[in-house]
C-alpha cells in the first residue's frame, strides 16, 4: 500500500556510534529504526556521531562518539546541548513532519515552541528518581514505552504507545544443532542484572557460565566481590564483545540469563538470543515478563532454586519457538511497522499531542482548544470517571458549560448542582466552581469563556486533586 512520505528526524544518542561497534543499546535502537524507516520510503534524517552508518541523512556536529574521543575529552553535556540544538533548529525550520527523541528526557527543554509532534522513547532512563521530577513537567507529552513494565517506572507520563524493540533478523542466524554445556551472561555486569545471581546459579547447577559484557568504572568493586574470585575454568570473562561476536556464543549456549533485580524494560539480548534459537532463564521482573512464555521460549522462575530446577528443563525447548517468538514481536520489521502507525496518528492528530491544535492529556481527562479569540474562547472538556478539576475562581471570565455526555457534579459557590447531556449552567467572573464526573463513564463538555483574558494565571485554585492548589 503507498502511504504518505513523512520526514522523520530521529534524535539518537551520542555516546556512541550508530550502529554502535560494541556496546550502544539506544544507538543500536535508533540505527535499526532510522535504517527500517529509509527502507519504508521514508525521509529520514538522523542526528548522530560524525561517523555513524547510515542510509538516512546524517546530521552531526561531534565527528565521533563522546565515549570514544581521543586526546582531552569534551564537556559531554555541552556536547549534547549543541546536538540537539541543531535538531530544534532544522525543525523549527520546517525540515520534519516529525521528531522521534532518544536523547534522555532534556532534550523536551527545547521543544514547547515547535509546530510538529515530537514523541521520545526513554529507554528505562523513567527509572532514574532524579529524572522523574522533571518529566513530570513534561508529562503531556507523547511517550514510547518499551514494554508495558515500562511504564510502571513513571505511570503519570502521557505513554501513546507500546512498542518492542526490534532487531535485523538477519544479524541474528538461527541454529537448531547441538548446544555445549554453558550459560550465558551478555550485558553490563552491574547488580540490577543480576551478575551475582548468575554465579550462584551456575555453581548450584554445576554448569560452565561464560560473562560478556561491559564492566562500568562504578560497579568495579561489585565485579571484584561477586565474579572475578570465581573465574577459572567453570566460569570465564570473555570482555565486551559486539554483537556480531557474540552470535556463536549465543548459538552454543544451553540458556542465556536474565537473574534482573530491576523492572527492565526491555533487553536486546534477551531478543538477540531468542532469535539465535536460545532459551532465556530469567526472574520475573520488568520486560522479561512480557518477552518469555514460560515452557515455549525459556522459564520464568521467582528465585534461585526456580531457576537452578530450570537448567535441567533446558532441553524441552524448542529452538525453532524461540525464533517464531523474535519474528512475531521482536523484530527490525515489526517495530518500524508499529512506529510509522503512531507516527501517522500523531502527525493528523490522531494520538493527540502538545502540537496537536493545543490539546492537552492530563490525568483527569484532556482539554481541546476549538476556538481562540481575543474576547472569547471555546475549549471541548473530558473527564475520567471519578475525577474533578480545581475548585477555582477567575476574576477576569466568565464561563458557560454545556454537557454533551455523561452526568456532572457541579460545585457554584459551595452549592452542588447536577448536570446531564443537554444541561448547561453559567458560571458567573469571581464565583467559586469545580466540575467533576461521578459516573462511569466519559463525561464531556463544551466551555465557553468570554472576558479580557484567559491565561492560566487568572486561575486562583482553592482546592486541587493534584496538588496545585
Amino acid at each position: 500500500m503507498d502511504r504518505e512520505k513523512l520526514r522523520i528526524a530521529i534524535l539518537a544518542p551520542i555516546s556512541w556510534r550508530c550502529p554502535p561497534r560494541a556496546y550502544g543499546p539506544w544507538e543500536l535502537v535508533a540505527s535499526n529504526l532510522a535504517e527500517g524507516l529509509v527502507e519504508q520510503g521514508m525521509e529520514v534524517a538522523l542526528f548522530a556521531s560524525g561517523d555513524s552508518l547510515t542510509r538516512a541523512r546524517l546530521i552531526s556536529v561531534v565527528p565521533k562518539p563522546l565515549n570514544e574521543w581521543e586526546g582531552e575529552p569534551p564537556n559531554i553535556r555541552l556536547k549534547e546541548e549543541e546536538h540537539i540544538k541543531e535538531c530544534i533548529k532544522r525543525a523549527r525550520a520546517g525540515e520534519f513532519d516529525l521528531l522521534h527523541n532518544h536523547l534522555h528526557c532534556h532534550a523536551l527543554s527545547y521543544v514547547d515552541d515547535l509546530k510538529i509532534p515530537v514523541v521520545s522513547t526513554l529507554h528505562g532512563s523513567a527509572w532514574v528518581p532524579a529524572q522523574r521530577e522533571f518529566l513530570l513537567k513534561m508529562r503531556e507529552y507523547p511517550y514510547i514505552s518499551l514494554s508495558d513494565a515500562e511504564r510502571t517506572l513513571c505511570p503519570e507520563l502521557n505513554w501513546v504507545r507500546t512498542i518492542y524493540n526490534g532487531i535485523r533478523l538477519e544479524d541474528f542466524p538461527f541454529y537448531g544443532g547441538p548446544r555445549e554445556d554453558y550459560l550465558l551472561f551478555a550485558g553490563r555486569i552491574a547488580p540490577e542484572k543480576g551478575a551475582r545471581e548468575a554465579v550462584e546459579l551456575a555453581r548450584r547447577a554445576g554448569m560452565k557460565l561464560l560473562f560478556a559484557g561491559m564492566i562500568e568504572d562504578k560497579y568495579r568493586d561489585y565485579y571484584q566481590k561477586y565474579v572475578e574470585p570465581y573465574l577459572g575454568e567453570q566460569i570465564q570473562y570473555l570482555g565486551m564483545l559486539t554483537p556480531r561476536q557474540l552470535v556463536p556464543y549465543y548459538q552454543k549456549a544451553k540458556a542465556v540469563l536474565f537473574l534482573i533485580n530491576w523492572c527492565e524494560p526491555f533487553g536486546l539480548v534477551a531478543a538477540e538470543a531468542l532469535a539465535c534459537g536460545t532459551p532465556l532463564i530469567a526472574f520475573k521482573q520488568g520486560a522479561m515478563v512480557e518477552i518469555i512464555e514460560s515452557g515455549r521460549n525459556g522459564f520464568l522462575c521467582d528465585d534461585l532454586d526456580q531457576a537452578v530446577e530450570a537448567v535441567k528443563r533446558l532441553d524441552e525447548i524448542d529452538p525453532r519457538e524461540c525464533r517464531k517468538v523474535v519474528e512475531e514481536k521482536f523484530s527490525q520489521k515489526v517495530m518500524v511497522e508499529r512506529h510509522l502507525e503512531l507516527y501517522y496518528d500523531l502527525v493528523y492528530a490522531r494520538v493527540p499531542h502538545p502540537a496537536s491544535e493545543l490539546q492537552r492529556i492530563t490525568p483527569w481527562g484532556r482539554w481541546l482548544v476549538l476556538e481562540d479569540k481575543p474576547n472569547w474562547k471555546v475549549k471541548r472538556i473530558q473527564l475520567k470517571p471519578g475525577h474533578r478539576l480545581s475548585y477555582q475562581k477567575h476574576f477576569k471570565r466568565r464561563e458557560h458549560w454545556m454537557i454533551v455526555q455523561g452526568t456532572a457534579l457541579v460545585i457554584l459557590d459551595g452549592k452542588e448542582i447536577r448536570l446531564k447531556a443537554g444541561e448547561s449552567i453559567d458560571i458567573p467572573q469571581g464565583s467559586a466552581h469545580r466540575i467533576g464526573n461521578p459516573g462511569t463513564g466519559l463525561l464531556t463538555f463544551i466551555e465557553i469563556q468570554q472576558g479580557e483574558y484567559f491565561g492560566e494565571d487568572d486561575i486562583i485554585r482553592l482546592e486541587d486533586d493534584y496538588g496545585r492548589a
